[in-house]
Order: structure tokens, then C-alpha cells, then sequence
């Protein structure tokens, strides 16, 4: 059984820092994100091994800011202490 996690990536032009919001599994991102901040999203595949950076919305993400994210991500699952419970 293979489970598919999607992050929407936005931009926090206060910070210039990049947001992470966790997808619910369902959510296969059909509707157009209309937020300008929006930058696309990153499936998960397989964890570790198998991701996909979707450029979808008005600006996108260089190789190395993908990169940097996955890196993130790939620590934060590896690390349940480092889990927050959201809504």
C-alpha cells in the first residue's frame, strides 16, 4: 500500500521564509490555489526515496529551495519528536 503525502508550499513575504501546510491524503490539489504567496506543492510517494515538486501557482521554487524543503521534511518525519498535531 503506498500513501501519498502532498505539503502546499506558500511564501511568507513578511520573513521571505518559505510555509509548509500539510495536505489531508485525499486532497489531490484539483482546485486552482488563488493565494499569490502560493508557490506550488510536494508529493510523497514513496518517503525517502520517491517525491514531486509541482510548480503551481504564480511563482516557483528553484532546485535548491526544493531540495532544502525536502531535506526538512525527510528530517521531521524521521524524527517524531519533532511532530505537532494539526487541525
Amino acid at each position: 500500500m503506498q500513501l501519498l503525502r502532498t505539503h502546499s508550499v506558500f511564501k511568507d513575504n513578511a520573513t521571505g521564509n518559505l510555509l509548509l501546510s500539510r495536505s489531508k491524503e485525499s486532497t489531490l490539489h484539483l482546485e486552482h490555489v488563488k493565494d499569490p504567496n502560493y508557490l506550488g506543492f510536494i508529493t510523497f510517494e514513496l518517503p525517502g526515496t520517491l517525491f514531486t515538486y509541482t510548480a503551481d501557482g504564480k511563482q516557483e521554487l528553484n532546485s535548491d529551495e526544493v531540495t532544502e524543503l525536502i531535506e526538512q521534511l525527510s528530517d521531521i518525519r524521521d524524527n517524531p519528536s519533532l511532530w505537532t498535531e494539526r487541525d
